[in-house]
């Protein structure tokens, strides 16, 4: 056990100062200098944007950082990542993400290639289409309705209401009945609630980042396992996965001939039919890595806003008015503008 802790802890250091003492005939960016085992961790505030521009400004526009012992090169400019297009048009490969993405093999996190292109391609012309867009404008009509005559009734009787829930909720009907056929209303095996939890919590996983993913090695491994990271990516990602298989089964279970209508259908439809050798095959799992992205990026969408009102008007512009016994709303619009999270 003392030769296994000993390995573990010595064998990043022994690396960092391999690295050090060999020789390179690399021409590598400028940086600042970085720290045995962690590198330049040690320089990263708690906004890590604001750190990186600060150090742009000390390095340039394109410097190299050491996560761990994991090399980064940092582009801060447009003009600087132009001058690289093709290696900086990919994703790094990270542990959330593959998992989330079930092996890069959605649209969000694939590798930058012949893949990416065909999923993309796959997914813009059954989901975003004019054509789609057209058929399915009944969708959105109905939903948009639904929204009206539910905040009207919270208007009626004075109740309180959480425009965030609201909002995804409106944003999810449609996207359910969309891409994935269900109207989460009518659906046994849909609680909004828990879709809006489930999401949110797959999300803040997707977001954080392993000690693996910086130290890929037996001491990465181990203090994910200890730490509970690991155990926590797994279960939020079975609850999604769950999901996911949900829909699958019930379109395979309720099939119709020649049914496409939703993009959960057409891409079935596909992994069903042969394919000639040698060409691009659709897999389950990449059918589940656009749901996936479809949660991520979709779904929740209301979530990266703040909803404020118009410069200007205050809350006393809209309350109403008492006179006498009476409450007497004011003429004015109620207007709430989308703004971006500053994280």
């Amino acid at each position: 056990m003392s030769f296994f802790l000993a390995f573990v802890f010595l064998f990043p250091l022994s690396l960092f100062i391999f690295k050090k003492l060999s020789p390179s005939n690399r021409t590598l960016p400028p940086g600042p200098t970085d720290l045995p085992i962690i590198g330049n961790f040690h320089q990263l505030e708690n906004f890590l944007h604001k750190s990186l521009h600060n150090l742009s400004l000390e390095h340039g526009p394109m410097m190299l950082l050491h996560f761990g012992v994991v090399p980064v090169v940092v582009f801060s400019s447009r003009e600087a990542a132009r001058t690289h297009d093709l290696e900086t048009c990919g994703r790094p490969k990270l542990v959330t993400t593959k998992l989330f993405s079930y092996n890069f093999k959605d649209i969000g996190f694939a590798q930058h290639g012949e893949d990416w292109r065909e999923m993309k391609k796959l997914v813009g012309l059954e989901l975003f289409s004019p054509k789609k867009q057209k058929v399915f404008k009944y969708i959105r009509e109905e939903e948009s309705d639904f929204l009206v005559k539910k905040l009207t009734n919270s208007s009626q009787t004075e109740t309180l209401v959480d425009l965030g829930k609201v909002l995804f909720s409106f944003t999810a009907g449609i996207i359910f009945r969309l891409a994935f056929g269900h109207n989460f209303r009518e659906c046994s095996f849909i609680d909004m609630e828990r879709v809006e939890e489930m999401v949110i919590e797959s999300e803040t996983n997707v977001g954080t980042l392993a000690i693996t993913d910086f130290f890929p090695t037996a001491l990465g491994w181990l203090i994910d396992r200890i730490s509970g990271k690991h155990s926590r990516l797994n279960k939020g990602f079975e609850k999604l996965n769950n999901l996911f298989q949900h829909v699958i089964d019930d379109h395979l279970k309720n099939a119709k001939p020649e049914d496409q209508s939703d993009l959960v259908s057409a891409m079935l439809d596909i992994i069903n039919k042969p394919t000639k050798s040698g060409s691009f095959n659709i897999t389950h799992d990449h059918l589940k890595g656009v749901m996936s992205f479809i949660a991520f990026f979709v779904l929740d969408s209301p979530h990266y806003f703040n909803w404020s009102l118009p410069d200007g008007m205050t809350i006393a512009d809209i309350d109403m008015d008492e006179i006498g016994a009476l409450n007497i709303a004011k003429k004015v619009p109620l207007e709430l503008v989308p703004t971006r999270h500053h994280l």
